[in-house]
């Protein structure tokens, strides 16, 4: 089978277990919307274009999600695996050149940012934002290729994703692009204070 180099699939991250908010952060009110962020996320994801071809949620085995997409297939993880846990599992259930990731907790990411990823598609190329040279990992376009490392890390209880970006760029496999002004996009919630 051919698969085209144009192709992707998504992936909202919803698994954390939230311990420093002290409530599952997939069903924290949107600022703006007041729906559950995981629901804006899947929003936002409808609004690209192109749209992804499939669409997941990578949660906890058991964990209980606000309600979502028809569309939507549910991927379940280890919950001990963190953000490389969601994205392996994503990577694994896709036939795409790519899977775009964006975590759920992270309420003002807009819709020109994730476009300008998906602009720049290189086949067996990964690519997201930086912000004082560190990568922001959790709005980032994942080649298949990046399956094989995962597994790896995995495999190792090496589950930086943010170090796995660094060693894939240092390569010359990843691209990082300059989120200048719109570092405010980023802003995620981790804590009752971030809100």
């Amino acid at each position: 089978m051919t698969i085209p180099t144009t192709s992707y699939d998504a992936v909202v991250l919803a698994g954390g277990r939230s311990r420093r908010m002290g409530t599952d952060k997939a069903h924290l009110p949107h600022p703006i919307t007041k729906g559950p962020l995981l629901g804006h996320q899947f929003a936002l994801l409808a609004k690209l274009s192109p749209a992804p071809t499939k669409w997941f949620v990578s949660a906890r085995s058991g964990q209980a999600l606000p309600a979502f997409p028809a569309q939507v297939k549910r991927l379940d993880d280890d919950g001990e695996s963190g953000p490389l846990g969601g994205i392996a599992k994503a990577l694994g259930a896709t036939v795409a050149a790519h899977v775009l990731v964006i975590a759920t907790d992270l309420p003002f990411l807009e819709k020109s940012l994730v476009e300008a990823l998906l602009s720049i598609r290189v086949p067996g190329s990964g690519c997201c934002y930086k912000i004082a040279d560190q990568a922001e990992p959790l709005v980032g376009l994942f080649p298949r290729e990046f399956l094989a490392t995962a597994s790896v890390k995995l495999s190792h209880r090496d589950l930086s994703v943010r170090r796995t970006i660094t060693e894939w760029s240092n390569s010359g496999r990843w691209r990082l692009l300059d989120a200048g002004r719109s570092a405010h996009a980023f802003k995620n919630w981790n804590s009752p204070g971030d809100i």
